[in-house]
């Protein structure tokens, strides 16, 4: 879906952002798990040049995942998704997301199927991508996690997942706002009573993360996910409740009083 003209991918401090991008999904339910779908942003004018130790690589879209594979920016929940492309959370590289100079413009919405399929399957994939609503426009780059935000992070030692997390948080936070602990017998029985409650499940999947925000208990995350969540979830936290989030990216926002009251009560006993 090429643009009539090359459109900049930064103008000052501000970022290209096109919002109302509908895609209708050709398959729904989805079945499959850790499952990438395709991916989509927009083609840029110029490569986006990375060099990975005595390799230069080259990128030339800008995109985001989406698929039913928690570790991915997008897990669809209907068979219609809205999406907003934002160039300043789109990756551009191994590891890097929204890094762009004055020679890199968007020309083109591309779509890329996994490399499991051919050219010809995309149709398999998607119905559709409605752009009759579709609006560019140009925003600054969302503001990192607020600073009133602590991270208290249970892992355990030889956890691949638990190492990914922490290379995810080192992004995004400053390093006195996270906290990480090996889990150890007595924070294990502790873990349990919190994953019974917010989970109902009876065992403690690491890593496990408790979200504090003004000291206040605001969020239970199993899992590392995507750097692209970790980005976003202080915008996700709510004003009344706790938002959890499992290990297949499912949410929810506890706001039964008597339930949070008794999750409260537990992790107090985790912080000292």
């Amino acid at each position: 879906m090429p643009f009539k003209t090359e459109i900049p991918f930064k103008a000052g401090d501000k970022y290209l952002v096109l919002e109302n991008v509908r895609v209708r999904l050709a398959k729904w339910p989805l079945t499959k798990k850790d499952y990438y779908l395709f991916a989509i942003g927009f083609l840029s004018s110029k490569p986006f040049q990375q060099r990975v130790g005595s390799v230069t690589l080259g990128y030339d879209v800008a995109y985001i995942w989406v698929g039913t594979s928690a570790t991915l920016e997008i897990v669809p929940k209907s068979q219609v998704l809205t999406l907003s492309l934002n160039a300043s959370e789109l990756r551009t590289g191994l590891g890097q997301r929204g890094v762009y100079d004055a020679r890199h413009k968007a020309v083109a919405i591309c779509v890329l199927i996994p490399f499991t399929k051919g050219p010809l399957d995309i149709a398999k994939v998607i119905e559709y991508i409605d752009l009759s609503k579709a609006i560019f426009t140009y925003k600054k780059r969302a503001e990192l996690p607020v600073k009133s935000l602590k991270l208290l992070v249970f892992i355990t030692e030889g956890c691949p997942s638990c190492y990914i997390l922490k290379r995810h948080l080192k992004k995004w936070y400053e390093s006195h706002a996270i906290e990480v602990r090996l889990v150890n017998e007595k924070t294990k029985s502790v873990l349990i009573e919190v994953v019974k409650l917010v989970f109902n499940e009876t065992e403690v999947k690491l890593p496990l993360t408790i979200i504090f925000r003004d000291n206040e208990v605001k969020g239970i995350i199993q899992g590392p996910h995507s750097d692209y969540l970790w980005l976003k979830i202080g915008t996700m936290l709510p004003r009344e409740g706790i938002i959890t989030i499992n290990m297949k990216r499912d949410i929810r926002v506890l706001a039964e009083k008597s339930l949070i009251k008794r999750i409260v009560n537990i992790v107090s006993s985790l912080k000292s």
